[in-house]
């Protein structure tokens, strides 16, 4: 499969999975990108934030950290998934790995090394 070099922020798929937190439908949405395949790693790292962060939000932890960690093995500097495994660790019960990200955060802000990502526009 040819990769998809034009950023699908454009797409319904897209603003339907980055509208996580009053969108019913943003989980479908997200789950059809991430299978599409093709995306540029710094627009699917966003997607699996998104898909985190809603499961997050809807108490999936487990999930929720699944799709976190996709998105910093794509995109290690990703500020925002790192602070939202935190909390998904945390209330999880895993102390050590939310303590672990922290650490990670202070350090990669100290050190330039971490990035905020824009959100989508629409």
């Amino acid at each position: 499969m040819l990769p998809i070099h034009a950023a699908p922020r454009d797409t319904p798929d897209w603003k339907t999975c980055a509208d996580f937190l009053t969108n019913d439908d943003w989980e479908p949405a997200c789950t059809r990108l991430i299978e599409k395949g093709g995306i540029e790693p710094p627009d699917l790292a966003q997607v699996h934030y998104y898909r985190g962060s809603g499961r997050y939000f809807r108490d999936e932890n487990a999930a929720a950290v699944t799709d976190l960690t996709a998105a910093i093995r794509l995109v290690p500097s990703h500020a925002g998934a790192r602070m939202m495994r935190v909390a998904a660790y945390w209330d999880n019960g895993q102390w050590f790995a939310a303590s672990v990200d922290v650490v990670v955060i202070v350090w990669r802000s100290l050190t330039g090394t971490l990035t905020d990502h824009e959100e989508d526009e629409a």
